[in-house]
This record gives structure tokens, sequence and C-alpha cells, in this order.
């Protein structure tokens, strides 16, 4: 299955689960992503406002590790479970958007996705 299969539907960002050693969301920014929503597909994707017309997925597995590593986190910290999940960087070719936040996503569950936001992490659930 494609990784845009795996993502494909609309989500909202539910809530703040954790922030990494090299978070820079003020409150309020964090504040102001709580119930935004998501939307992945093979043909788009956007996030809190932001639509990418052009988008190319990656994924890898990404483990707690390799999570702790990068952001002082484990799975734990972040309602994962298991010792590794399936990873999604989104990134988007339209020359117009300079960077969708959000971009690299975790595979928590089938109803259930982790993300990053300069260095805060949100559960986003499926709508």
């Amino acid at each position: 299955m494609a990784p845009e299969q795996q993502i494909a539907g609309d989500w909202v960002i539910s809530r703040e689960l954790a922030a990494g050693n090299a978070a820079t969301l003020t409150p309020d920014e964090v504040e102001s992503l709580l119930g935004a929503q998501a939307h992945y597909d093979s043909q788009s994707a956007a996030f809190a406002g932001v639509d990418c017309g052009r988008p190319s997925f990656d994924s890898y597995r990404e483990t707690s590790a390799n999570l702790y590593q990068l952001f002082e986190l484990r799975f734990d910290d972040l309602a994962i479970i298991g010792d590794d999940v399936l990873a999604i960087d989104i990134n988007c070719m339209d020359a117009d958007v300079e960077f969708l936040a959000g971009n690299t996503v975790l595979v928590a569950g089938p109803d259930r996705l982790v993300t990053v936001v300069e260095g805060v992490w949100f559960e986003l659930k499926r709508r």
C-alpha cells in the first residue's frame, strides 16, 4: 500500500502530546493548532489551512530510539505502542508553498496519527 493510502482522509488535531528538546511554538501557537484540520490523499495535502496541490510522500520506519536521539522523546511520550512505526514525510512540490507544517506523520493506528510542528508533537484523529 502506498504511503499516502495509509493516511488518506480527513483528520483533526485533537491534542498536544509533548514538546521536544527544540520546541519553538508558544503556548498561544499550540492552542491555535488544536482543532485545526488536515487532509491527505494522492493528489493533495492540507494542514491547518495551508494547501498543497502537488504532494510527494516518502515512507520509512521510525524507531523509539531514533526519536529519542532527535527530540529526546520516546514513543511512550507520544502514546505510541511498539518499537517502530511507519513514518511518512510529506513534501509540497507547489512553487508557492514554502513549507507544509506537520510534514512528518507517524502512523500510530488506523484512526490516529502523530505529527510534529516546530518541535511540538500533536495527535491527529480521523474525522
